[in-house]
Order: C-alpha cells, then structure tokens, then sequence
C-alpha cells in the first residue's frame, strides 16, 4: 500500500500541536514583566533541551535494534 501525503500532514501536524502547548503557555507569560522574560526564556530552553536529549536517545535505540536485527 502506497502511503499517503495526507496522513504524513496530519500526524506531523498533531505532534507540532502538542509539543507546542507548552511554548505557547510560557510566551503568553513573557511580557508580563522582566522576570517572567528571563523565567520563560530558561524554562524553553530546559524544555527544548529535554526535546533534544529524548530524539537522541530513540535515535540511537533504534539504531541498536536495526544492528541486533542485521
């Protein structure tokens, strides 16, 4: 079965969704004062770092099952 564009669009735009509640809750705190700021910008980059470390450790577990398999 061939697959189709459309459910690429739909899955891909599903997983943008819920990786991005949690930025735009924090930029709507963002201008509320200089504090929030600095607050918002350390917590997006805690969060995008935690986004960082999981990709890589399902890429390289997926990695070792493809070599086991091969």
């Amino acid at each position: 079965m061939v697959p189709v564009a459309g459910n690429n669009l739909v899955t891909g735009s599903s997983t943008a969704i819920i990786l991005a509640i949690p930025l735009l809750v924090l930029i709507g705190l963002a201008p509320q004062s200089d504090l929030w700021t600095w607050l918002v910008l350390l917590l997006i980059t805690v969060y995008f770092s935690f986004l960082l470390l999981l990709l890589l450790k399902l890429k390289k577990r997926q990695k070792k099952e493809n070599l086991n398999q091969g």
